[in-house]
């Protein structure tokens, strides 16, 4: 870093720095993408696969979310809370994760924000939701302290957009999570939804495979694995190769005859493709060779091997001879240089506007609407009477809001509570707490029951629900049951 660069204007004294973004290794295969990749990462450099072609729904992120989906849309299921806030994404503490297990009141305040989160995706939508709740746990700047931040929070978006997306052609939260699950149990066989290519690739190191660097050119190429190769055997199920017709035959359990031909012929597509790989370079080309067990059989040691030479080092020194652009080096001793990336252009200071922020608008009826249009007819206009006939139509509409807000007040009792499992679940908890208290301890104790109502209904956002339901259930405790026909024996819930 900093020891190279490129001349500017044929002055050799003024050179632009060699930057990640004018290199490219060409490998063959996604295992070499990643050897190659790891290595760069143990540098701190930054790369990019642009052969990549893995969905994103393969990603480790997209399992994470259906574990946060799982817990928004039933958030009274402690097990998916305790799920999603283990996330990788999330980083909570071995502590915080603890503490969902040991401090009621933790749990409790996890509970009441998830239910949130599933009230702001049933009023505003999937995205939003995820939005916010990714801010909540400040995983955009965390993840982006990371190397792969940058990809891992896209991968995090993009999936949420296409969950929007999605949620429009579908009922409910339930149903978005079921059919994300189908989806993710089928993206490995399809490729619909391709991981987004980011502006910043541009500035990193491409590693792309040979194949797909056809007619591209880079300033400076890199290929590490140049006598690699992949020999045919009698021990594959079957080979491939053309017959003397040139038609393209399959055959199973080859004899030594067929695994020749086919061979060949792969050591012809690898001569070809060591011929893609040198030329696709404008300035300079690094090979990497190594001798492998028979590198004579590759693409470039079939080239370069002559009769009797068997060390690939004699073969590269008489490549060499005479040519003055070709030089053999040794690779260099391995150390713990790290690649240090030149810090961005500071930005200025943001602009601020230097008009007044002022919005001339106000609320008008339709008759204002004809008096402003009318002004050129001499007609005036004052705003005093829009202002004044304004207050009366929002004082009728804050009397008729108190006139349904206390109808509806009067309304609510069992007839009308809230339908669904949810709400059904919630009276059967109710039951259940008030059988583990005792019911006649209930009857007796109403405070009881109205802070026990209080804080149920609150993290429902139910608080006008708490004297109705207080009443009917004290009104349910206590009501007599017949044991018989005649009625002449009763029993109620308080008696048990």
């Amino acid at each position: 870093a900093g020891q190279a660069g490129f001349a500017l204007h044929d002055n050799s004294e003024d050179l632009e720095p060699v930057a990640p973004k004018d290199i490219a290794i060409l490998v063959n295969n996604r295992n070499e993408a990643s050897a190659v990749r790891d290595a760069l990462g143990q540098r701190r450099i930054k790369s990019v696969y642009l052969s990549d072609r893995d969905s994103v729904l393969t990603s480790r992120e997209s399992q994470e979310i259906l574990c946060w989906l799982r817990a928004f849309a039933e958030p009274r299921q402690l097990a998916y809370i305790r799920a999603a806030l283990a996330t990788p994404t999330l980083g909570q503490s071995w502590h915080a994760m603890n503490q969902l297990l040991t401090d009621e009141l933790v749990l409790e305040r996890e509970i009441e924000r998830f239910i949130g989160y599933q009230q702001q995706w049933q009023k505003q939508g999937v995205l939003p939701m995820l939005r916010t709740f990714l801010m909540d746990f400040e995983v955009p700047g965390r993840l982006l302290q990371r190397p792969d931040g940058e990809r891992r929070l896209t991968d995090i978006l993009h999936i949420a957009e296409l969950l929007q997306q999605d949620s429009l052609q579908l009922d409910g939260e339930h149903a978005l999570v079921h059919h994300y699950t189908q989806i993710l149990r089928a993206a490995d066989e399809e490729d619909e939804h391709r991981t987004l290519r980011l502006e910043s690739d541009a500035g990193l190191v491409k590693v792309i495979t040979v194949h797909k660097s056809k007619g591209l050119e880079y300033p400076l190429v890199f290929l590490p694995f140049g006598t690699a190769f992949r020999a045919q055997s009698e021990k594959q199920a079957f080979v491939r190769y053309h017959n003397d017709r040139g038609r393209l035959v399959t055959v199973f359990d080859p004899s030594p005859d067929d695994v020749a031909r086919a061979d060949r012929e792969r050591l012809g597509e690898d001569i070809r493709k060591l011929y893609v790989a040198l030329t696709r370079a404008r300035f300079a080309t690094w090979v990497g060779t190594a001798a492998l067990d028979n590198w004579q059989q590759s693409g470039l040691g079939y080239l370069i091997a002559g009769e009797g030479q068997s060390r690939i080092s004699d073969c590269l020194g008489k490549l060499a001879e005479g040519r003055a652009e070709i030089r053999i080096t040794p690779l260099p001793d391995p150390d713990d240089t790290h690649y240090h990336e030149p810090a961005p252009e500071a930005l200025g200071p943001a602009m601020v506007s230097s008009r007044e922020a002022r919005e001339d608008w106000w609320i008008a009826s339709y008759s204002s609407i004809e008096y402003t249009g009318m002004t050129g007819t001499g007609i005036a206009f004052t705003g005093e009477v829009e202002d004044a006939q304004t207050q009366n139509l929002l004082e009728e509409s804050s009397l008729d809001e108190e006139e349904d807000s206390a109808q509806m007040a009067n309304q609510r009792n069992q007839h009308n509570f809230p339908k669904g499992a949810g709400p059904g679940t919630f009276l059967h908890e109710l039951l259940e707490w008030c059988t583990q208290q005792g019911f006649q301890r209930v009857v007796d104790n109403p405070p009881l029951l109205h802070e026990q109502l209080t804080r149920r209904c609150g993290t429902r956002g139910w608080n006008e629900w708490v004297e109705s339901l207080e009443r009917w259930l004290l009104a349910l405790i206590s009501k007599p049951l017949s044991l018989d026909r005649a009625g002449a024996e009763t029993v109620c819930l308080a008696d048990l």
